[in-house]
């Protein structure tokens, strides 16, 4: 998915978050911070259900279009993918909650 928002990704970044979950509650924070022109990772659990899918970036999960409030959520398979992903600055990434994501392996975009 290719966005063509032009908002946050013209400012230096404020800072960079990782938000545990793809919810609803989880995607209000993500949305939430993004507005605010923070980088931001969602990394979803495998866990806890999503009641509310079209109010969260959870179908990002899927490669599915995710949206809320007007902010897309685009899927970062690889730890890899991170930072050029959010480096774009017009969308938050959402990927599968693993072990191997962790400061060190994920690329600077700040």
């Amino acid at each position: 998915m290719t966005s063509t928002m032009n908002g946050p990704s013209q400012r230096p970044k404020a800072g960079f978050a990782v938000v545990l979950g793809a919810n609803e509650i989880a995607s209000a924070i993500a949305v939430h911070l993004y507005k605010r022109n923070w980088s931001t990772l969602l990394s979803h659990d495998p866990d806890p259900p999503v009641i509310r899918r079209r109010m969260s970036f959870h179908d990002a999960l899927f490669d599915d279009a995710a949206e809320v409030e007007g902010v897309h959520g685009v899927y970062a398979e690889r730890s890899l993918d991170i930072g050029p992903l959010l480096a774009t600055g017009d969308c938050v990434a959402v990927t599968r909650l693993h072990s191997s994501i962790s400061s060190h392996s994920v690329p600077s975009i700040c």
